[in-house]
């Protein structure tokens, strides 16, 4: 089977051509948020496939985007998709998790969290995906703070109002005075620039509150961690304090790893 698979997120549309579980082609554009319809169907038109897969940055239940923060325009309601080819659309970061499974081959549990423009999470258990009523998996959602930041949820303290790159800018402007993005702050924490070090150790320490509440509720073998990001994985892993017998490792799939994971959803629904 040839699928044409997508990774919808808040600032990047990625997608590409699977099969047999290998990326043929792959590309990436700009998420244009007021006309993703039109921008998928584009692509759709583009390419000879047999299937489509969606993974989308929000709640998704029965091919219906429930929740979706950071693509606020397309809630509670169905893509307007034009194919008559099957297709599932699921959240990103359970596609993520499915494909971050399916490449590590020796786990049953595991959990996958993306670290993006939000935070996204999917579950793995006894090597079948988890999600409750439809919505398990938001663990971007999880109050660390009480009281605490807002995030684009309208709840206060969500681990994505701290750790999400979006919401980098109110933190980087008070330090450097300007905007900055994750990738600019990786590189001056690589050439040992104290602030971004101190940067890195303080999105540590709020991760490491999300991974351990995950080991204590899941009890995982692996926690892969993937998205943006994770290209600063080598600098603040140094910093992070895990309990418990867990690997937290870093994606091997990287960008691939959603569409890998919608192809294992349409070879196993």
């Amino acid at each position: 089977m040839k699928a044409l698979c997508f990774d919808i997120g808040g600032t990047n549309l990625k997608y590409g051509i699977v099969e047999n579980y290998k990326v043929l082609y792959f590309k990436k554009e700009r998420t244009d948020k007021y006309n993703l319809e039109e921008q998928i169907n584009r692509i759709i038109n583009s390419f000879e496939h047999d299937a489509i897969s969606i993974g989308f940055a929000g709640v998704v239940k029965e091919n219906k985007i429930l929740f979706a923060p950071n693509l606020k325009t397309y809630q509670e309601r169905e893509l307007k998709i034009n194919t008559d080819k099957r297709i599932v659309i699921d959240n990103d970061a359970n596609l993520f998790t499915l494909g971050e499974y399916a490449n590590l081959k020796n786990y049953e549990n595991v959990i996958g969290i993306t670290l993006g423009t939000g935070v996204g999470g999917g579950i793995v258990i006894g090597g079948k995906l988890y999600k409750g009523k439809g919505g398990a998996g938001e663990i971007g959602h999880i109050t660390v703070v009480q009281d605490g930041a807002l995030c684009n949820c309208g709840k206060l303290g969500c681990i994505e109002a701290y750790i999400g790159e979006s919401y980098f800018p109110r933190y980087f402007e008070n330090v450097f005075g300007k905007k900055l993005s994750a990738n600019e702050i990786y590189n001056l924490a690589l050439r040992n620039d104290s602030r971004a070090v101190e940067f890195w150790k303080w999105f540590s320490e709020k991760l490491s509150i999300l991974i351990n509440n995950l080991v204590c509720i899941f009890d995982p073998e692996v926690i892969v961690i993937g998205g943006g990001v994770s290209n600063a994985f080598d600098v603040f892993k140094n910093f992070l304090n895990v309990k418990g017998n867990v690997v937290v490792k870093k994606s091997e799939l990287g960008e691939y790893a959603s569409l890998i994971g919608g192809y294992f959803a349409l070879m196993n629904i």
